[in-house]
């Protein structure tokens, strides 16, 4: 049984890596290389996500490019940014990633910073003691979600990826009057509905 076990989990965690990495491609197929240079990762953790914007970047910018991963770390082991770094330098592209610590509710950038903004499997995260559903835990993801609203340049463009509340967040970008707001069909993922929701932020890039 205890083999059993083990071959399950480790399946499991296979898959998981499978779908990330899926999805992570997807997302980054929305957006337009020709003119993305600098991108956050908002809840990059090890670094799925963010390695697959650095070997984007090391594709299509041909040596220029900047991919940032945020997140708050933990001392030692997978929580920690020195192992994020690490996958980086595996994949080969850590003179493409770089790491900061920061909250996604109060993210440590200016304005209007970057040209795209990514964020996987992180805001369902900013809940509160009274539970998801709460109103309270509503607002704390929507404070997540308006700064990445806030650091995104005009003409930007953000694609977010999560578990259950993606129409509340549509709901959101249209008040803040963001534009091509679109949510994906359902994605299946860790046993629950997961979807894609992308949108632009008013005005040119500069």
């Amino acid at each position: 049984m205890c083999v059993c076990f083990l071959v399950t989990a480790a399946n499991l965690l296979y898959s998981s890596l499978i779908l990330r990495w899926r999805i992570a491609e997807q997302m980054l197929d929305m957006l337009d290389w020709s003119y993305v240079h600098e991108v956050l990762d908002v809840g990059c953790g090890s670094g799925i996500l963010l390695n697959a914007v650095g070997l984007r970047l090391k594709k299509e910018r041909a040596g220029g490019g900047c991919a940032v991963g945020v997140d708050l770390w933990l001392e030692g082991g997978k929580k920690s940014m020195s192992f994020t770094l690490q996958n980086a330098s595996l994949e080969i592209v850590d003179e493409y990633v770089t790491c900061k610590t920061g909250e996604p509710r109060n993210l440590p950038f200016e304005d209007d910073h970057f040209d795209a903004v990514v964020s996987a499997m992180c805001l369902h995260k900013l809940s509160s003691e009274s539970g998801p559903r709460s109103a309270e835990a509503c607002e704390e993801r929507l404070k997540g979600l308006q700064e990445i609203v806030r650091v995104l340049k005009p003409g930007g463009k953000a694609v977010i990826w999560d578990l259950c509340h993606v129409n509340e967040y549509a709901v959101k970008l249209k008040d803040l009057h963001m534009s091509d707001v679109k949510v994906s069909s359902c994605i299946p993922a860790y046993m629950m509905q997961s979807h894609i929701v992308s949108f632009k932020k008013p005005g040119q890039m500069s």
